[in-house]
């Protein structure tokens, strides 16, 4: 009997997290239906603007794929560089809400050159951040979700390196004079790189990227490029250079549906068009059917890369103590 009772409290239970997840799940698509007349006449107006095209590049492109690892040596001296560089600071954002905000740099790089070469050498490690404690001067946690104000557990944040500098802030219930706590930080890696490369010239191309099967490059033209995925993929990463192998300074990327693409590019479109066949829309066309990717950048492309890291390992951490 009591057997009975644990699976069934184990049932009830797997049966409310699945539900909380489609509740999520269905606000997030029905968020996404009312953008969309946004989106469709985006790509209807669409056109290629001689000011995005402004050729300014933020140095040579170094493939992550050929990155060397790090070494241990160098993994301990940025933990501890992180360490003792750590700023803490209690301010009130935009919002008007309150922040802890977390500041941390390797060093003051002299000049671009030095900035690049850290960039490319981190290009394929990030920190991640764990065990988030954040207490008042009698012991209670103020660590809060921003959106609903509870209390937050167990959640960990992962931070790129932007010049050699990691910067983030912790939602707290209201402005305190004294906290204290702790974080724990760990320099994660990248294992392995997936990636194609491509010219300018490329179109209607197919290939594999890693586990993730049959995407498809449509075309290159001017500053942008075209990709069809066969499902929703998160973690892609494009880069664009021009004939020196420098990368532009500035680019974007966007997802939808390629049911939505194909619809937005037919002519004559009316409003209630456009609306209807948002109603028809399933769940199922959004998230789990082919998608088109979009990528723009502001220079002519001459050479294109696409990629996924993947296969994360932990390379060393360090809890760093809040005080304040």
């Amino acid at each position: 009997m009591k057997i009975h009772r644990i699976l069934l409290l184990l049932l009830l239970m797997n049966v409310s997290i699945s539900v909380i997840g489609q509740d999520k799940r269905k606000e997030e698509f029905e968020g996404f239906k009312k953008f969309l007349p946004y989106i469709i006449k985006g790509f209807q107006e669409e056109s290629i603007s001689s000011k995005q095209i402004n050729e300014e590049t933020s140095g040579v492109f170094n493939k992550p794929w050929e990155v060397k690892k790090l070494q241990e040596a160098e993994v301990n001296t940025i933990i501890d560089k992180l360490a003792t560089n750590k700023r803490f600071k209690i301010k009130k954002d935009y919002t008007g809400e309150w922040k802890l905000d977390f500041f941390s740099k390797l060093k003051n790089y002299e000049s671009i050159e030095e900035i690049h070469k850290s960039n490319n050498r981190l290009s394929n490690v990030f920190i991640q951040i764990s065990e988030i404690q954040i207490q008042d001067d009698k012991s209670v946690s103020v660590y809060i979700d921003d959106k609903n104000k509870n209390i937050k557990n167990n959640e960990s944040k992962d931070l790129e390196f932007s010049s050699g500098q990691i910067h983030t802030t912790f939602p707290i219930k209201e402005e305190y004079s004294n906290l204290n706590g702790n974080i724990t930080i760990t320099l994660k890696g990248y294992a392995s790189v997936a990636y194609k490369e491509f010219q300018k010239e490329d179109k209607d191309i197919t290939f594999d990227l890693g586990n993730n099967k049959g995407i498809k490059l449509l075309k290159i033209n001017k500053n942008i490029a075209y990709f069809v995925l066969p499902t929703k993929i998160d973690d892609v990463d494009i880069i664009s250079t021009n004939k020196k192998n420098e990368k532009f300074s500035s680019h974007s990327k966007s997802m939808i549906p390629e049911k939505v693409y194909d619809f937005a590019k037919k002519d004559n479109l009316t409003e209630a068009s456009i609306q209807s066949f948002i109603d028809t829309l399933s769940q199922e066309d959004v998230y789990q059917k082919s998608q088109l990717l979009k990528y723009e950048t502001n220079g002519n492309i001459e050479s294109l890369y696409i990629f996924i890291k993947s296969n994360e390992v932990d390379l060393g951490a360090k809890k760093l103590k809040i005080e304040m």
